[in-house]
């Protein structure tokens, strides 16, 4: 008999309740982990972007070093994005140009492209 009540007067958690634990235990983990490989999937993209503009950039301040007598230029690889500069005379004076409208794309492995655009006078 005293046995018996030794039993049942034991405190600790029965196994039903362990494996719900675990299970909850194991769906937070889950859903955690979702969400750190979405945030660091974003701040990798804006990453991305921010070095595709400042590539763009840097092509452009190029380009207006240079001033009117730039010349269009076809995809260059820069690692590991790729670049062109595409010039467009919008005005001439004796021949010569005057006005040009630059465009400096930036495009990554995926297709996605910046564009910056630009008017040089001479």
């Amino acid at each position: 008999m005293k046995y018996r009540k030794r039993l049942r007067n034991q405190d600790g958690y029965t196994l039903m309740e362990l494996v719900i634990t675990i299970v909850i235990l194991g769906l937070m983990t889950y859903f955690l982990g979702s969400m750190c490989v979405e945030l660091l999937a974003g701040s990798t993209q804006q990453v991305k972007q921010v070095e595709m503009v400042s590539l763009a950039i840097s092509k452009m301040e190029e380009a207006i070093k240079i001033g009117v007598s730039l010349t269009s230029q076809g995809w260059t690889s820069e690692s590991p994005y790729q670049w062109r500069r595409t010039v467009t005379t919008l005005k001439s004076d004796c021949g010569n140009p005057a006005l040009v409208e630059v465009t400096v794309e930036v495009k990554d492995a995926f297709g996605q492209t910046y564009s910056l655009l630009n008017h040089i006078g001479g």
